[in-house]
C-alpha cells in the first residue's frame, strides 16, 4: 500500500485510503493500474513493476493519442483482458464459459446507448437499465438460467457500478451530488469521446519554475516525459490543485545517478525545460552534489589490528608481511590484501603471535591440484580478484571461496604477488574496476 499512498498524493482527486490494506480495495488507483497493464504500458521485471518500452513512446505522443490508446485498450474483448479484469477484481469480473456469458458485449451496448443521448441531458439510472434490458434481454443472463433472479440483480449492480466508477472516472458521466446518485449527465467531452470526435489540444510543453532553493513547481501542462524525469531526480513535496511541487536535493540527485540517470541529462533538463534556465551558480551546486557521491566509498576490507601500536608496527615491517600491507588506517590498524589473510596468519603463527580468529585461516598452506606457471597463476589470481570485486556491487551467480585465491597466490613469488595485490585491481567507484597496465610488465596476458 505504500506506493498507493504515494500515487494518491499526486492525483488531482485523491481517494480516501484510510483503513485499506491492499491495492485491490482502492478505486481509481486500481483502475489506473488495470488500464496501464491493459494498454501494455507496464511490465514485470524481476518481480517488480516497470515501464515497458511502449510506455516511453506513449509518453511522447500527443495527449489525444495517449487518451485514445487507453480508451481503445479498455474495450478489447479477449481472454487476456478478461484475466486482467478478474485479477484486479473489477466489478463484473465474471468467468466466461458456457454457463456464464461474457459481459463485454453489454459494456459496448451501454456505451452505444449513451452515445445516443444528448450532452447534459439527465439520465435516470433505473430507467436506463430498464431500457437497456428491453433492448438486450440477454443482459439478465450474466448468471446461469437457474439463478435468474440473481442474474437480474447482478446485471443491475453491474450497470450501476459502470456508471458510478469507470464511466465517471473517464469523465463521460457526472453524477448528481445528492444521494442516492441515481441521476447522471453525459458530459460534452464524454459525448465527443463516444462519438469518436474528441479532439484534445496538446497543451503540454509549459516550462516549470525552478527556485533558488531548488524547489520545482510544475503545472499540468508540463510534458509527461519531463514529469517522469522530475519524479526520478527530485523529492515530491505536494500537489496543490493542478500544480505539483518537487525539491531537488543532494540525496535525491544521488539516488537518481545511482539508478542510471546521467548528470548531463539532469542538467540539460533543468536548463532547457525550466522557465528561466539554469544559472551557472546553481549548475555548480548540482555538480558538487554529484561529486560527493565519489568521496565516500563502501568497500570490503581485511584489517590487521592490535591494541599495542608498537607491536603492530613490528609486525607490519616484517619482511614476509610488509608486501601485503595496502595502507595504514591508524597506529592500531592497517589494511592488508584480502587474499593474503591466510599467509599473514601463518607468518604470525611462525613468529609466535596469536591472531584472534576474526577471519577463516587455512589449516595448512594450500597447494594446487595441478601445475600452473607463474603467468597462469597471476592471470587466474587477477581474474579471481576482478570477480570478487564485482561481487561488491552486483549479485554474483556463485561466491568465490578465498581459498582458491590462496592457491593461485601460492604459485607466485613475493614481488609478483605484491604487484598483483597492489596494482592489479583498483576500484573506480560503483561502476566497476580497472585493470592496470603494469601487469603486462610481469608477462601476464591481458584481454
Amino acid at each position: 500500500m505504500r506506493y498507493c499512498h504515494a500515487l494518491n498524493r499526486r492525483l488531482a482527486i485523491a481517494e480516501n485510503l484510510a483503513g485499506l490494506r491492499s491495492e485491490l480495495q482502492t478505486g481509481r488507483i486500481r483502475f489506473a493500474h488495470f488500464l496501464a497493464e491493459s494498454a501494455g504500458l507496464v511490465e514485470t521485471v524481476n518481480g517488480r513493476l516497470a515501464p515497458s518500452p511502449r510506455a516511453w513512446v506513449w509518453l511522447a505522443a500527443p495527449e489525444a493519442e495517449r487518451f485514445s490508446h487507453l480508451w481503445q485498450s479498455w474495450q478489447i474483448d479477449n481472454a487476456n483482458q478478461h484475466t486482467l479484469w478478474r485479477r484486479f477484481r473489477l466489478n463484473g469480473s465474471i468467468t466466461t464459459g458456457p454457463s456464464t456469458p461474457n459481459f463485454y458485449p453489454h459494456l459496448r451496448h451501454v456505451l452505444a446507448t449513451l452515445s445516443a443521448c444528448a450532452p447534459a441531458t439527465p439520465i435516470n439510472l433505473s430507467m436506463f437499465i430498464e431500457t437497456l434490458a428491453s433492448q438486450r434481454p440477454d443482459l439478465w443472463s450474466l448468471t446461469p438460467w437457474w439463478e435468474e433472479e440473481a442474474g437480474i440483480e447482478a446485471a443491475r449492480a453491474l450497470v450501476e457500478t459502470w456508471f458510478a466508477e469507470p464511466l465517471s472516472w473517464w469523465g463521460i458521466l457526472s453524477a448528481d451530488a445528492s444521494p442516492p446518485h441515481q441521476l447522471f449527465r453525459l458530459t460534452s467531452p464524454g459525448w465527443q469521446l463516444l462519438q469518436g470526435t474528441l479532439d484534445l489540444p496538446d497543451t503540454h510543453g509549459t516550462p516549470f519554475l525552478l527556485s533558488p532553493d531548488f524547489t520545482i513547481t510544475a503545472s499540468r501542462e508540463v510534458r509527461p516525459s519531463t514529469l517522469v524525469l522530475l519524479e526520478a531526480m527530485a523529492d515530491f513535496i505536494e500537489r496543490d490543485g493542478q500544480t505539483l511541487r518537487y525539491r531537488l536535493t543532494s540525496q535525491s540527485l544521488g539516488r537518481a545517478l545511482n539508478r542510471g540517470l546521467e548528470l548531463e541529462a539532469a542538467l540539460r533538463l533543468l536548463n532547457s525545460e525550466s522557465r528561466d534556465g539554469l544559472p551557472a551558480a546553481w549548475r555548480q551546486q548540482i555538480e558538487s552534489w554529484a561529486q560527493q557521491r565519489f568521496t565516500i566509498r563502501l568497500a570490503h576490507t581485511t584489517l590487521l589490528e592490535s591494541d599495542d601500536p608498537q607491536r603492530l608496527a613490528a609486525i607490519v615491517h616484517h619482511s614476509q608481511i610488509r608486501p601485503y600491507v595496502l595502507r595504514t588506517l591508524s597506529p592500531r590498524a592497517v589494511v592488508i590484501a584480502e587474499t593474503a589473510a591466510g599467509r599473514v596468519a601463518q607468518t604470525m603463527e611462525k613468529l609466535g603471535l596469536a591472531a584472534a580468529p576474526q577471519i577463516p585461516r587455512p589449516a595448512s598452506r594450500p597447494t594446487p591440484a595441478g601445475s600452473l606457471s607463474a603467468q597462469e597463476a597471476a592471470r587466474w589470481l587477477l581474474a579471481g580478484q576482478v570477480y570478487q570485486a564485482l561481487g561488491r556491487w552486483i549479485d554474483l551467480p556463485q561466491p568465490l571461496p578465498a581459498a582458491i585465491l590462496d592457491i593461485m597466490a601460492a604459485q607466485l613469488d613475493t614481488a609478483t604477488l605484491a604487484t598483483v595485490e597492489q596494482t592489479g585491481v583498483r576500484p573506480i567507484g560503483a561502476g566497476g574496476v580497472r585493470v592496470m597496465p603494469k601487469l603486462a610488465s610481469l608477462g601476464v596476458p591481458l584481454p
